[in-house]
């Protein structure tokens, strides 16, 4: 039998920090703007398929799991919790930022209740990062875990017998081009969707990597050469890398290398 598995992955609706940069909110939800990218998505996406099987992730932020919920809706009873599954490893990056901490899980559960399930990813426990979480090389191993996390649970199910399994993710904009690898045109707009496949079918890559799909590439325009699109990862990636090892030196001469933020 074929069996067709994708990843949607999608950058949050607009949360209310957006609005005039109010970066000091913490955990903030969708604005009325956000609701209706939603809404947007849900108009344009094709209609559930019965021979589909999903499984959805979320960050612990609630703008991303808003944005799950509500872009997700109609495939909710095709998962195999009937819930999102909600995990730390698709987290923003600079957690120092009020707008990128997130609530206990015990205020989660209050707010969200019997939609959402928690697949912790911490070894330190929840929304407990030292200033080492700001570095390049911590967040490409961050998405590796995050994909792999995809991979195995994709695997599992696939090797059950479930067929065309279509996983989707609400994440963050910052953490996008480490979670995909790409940097081209990495700056996500709100509640913008990509669709990959895992380059190894068989699911035993050791870092999970994704492909972006032909008609996906197609949707956004992505027509230029593999020359420049790689002149244009280079250059966004080194941007990004330097920028986030600047974060972090600031962080250390202002907070101390024994800084940690707790949710």
């Amino acid at each position: 039998m074929s069996r067709t598995h994708q990843v949607t992955i999608m950058r949050h609706a607009q949360g209310l920090h957006q609005l005039n940069n109010n970066w000091v909110i913490v955990d903030p939800n969708l604005t009325t703007q956000g609701l209706q990218e939603c809404a947007d998505f849900i108009e344009s996406s094709p209609a559930a398929d019965d021979n589909t099987f999903y499984l959805i992730f979320s960050s612990p932020s609630k703008r991303c799991i808003t944005t799950a919920l509500l872009c997700t809706a109609k495939y909710l009873s095709k998962t195999p919790l009937g819930k999102i599954m909600v995990n730390e490893w698709f987290r923003e990056v600079q957690h120092i930022y009020g707008c990128n901490q997130y609530s206990s899980m015990a205020d989660l559960k209050a707010e969200f209740k019997d939609l959402i399930q928690f697949l912790t990813g911490n070894p330190d426990g929840w929304g407990k990062f030292d200033n080492k979480e700001l570095l390049p090389e911590s967040l490409e191993q961050r998405a590796i875990l995050a994909r792999l996390t995809i991979q195995r649970l994709v695997k599992e199910w696939s090797q059950a017998g479930k067929e065309n399994i279509h996983v989707f993710v609400s994440t963050h904009s910052e953490f996008l081009p480490y979670l995909v690898e790409d940097w081209e045109m990495a700056q996500w707009k709100n509640a913008e969707s990509r669709t990959y496949e895992f380059k190894d079918s068989k699911f035993e890559d050791a870092k999970a990597q994704l492909v972006e799909t032909p008609e996906s590439l197609k949707t956004r325009n992505s027509n230029r050469t593999e020359e420049v699109k790689e002149k244009w990862r280079a250059r966004e990636k080194a941007q990004r890398d330097a920028y986030h090892q600047s974060t972090y030196n600031s962080t250390q001469r202002e907070l101390g290398p024994a800084h940690k933020t707790f949710i």
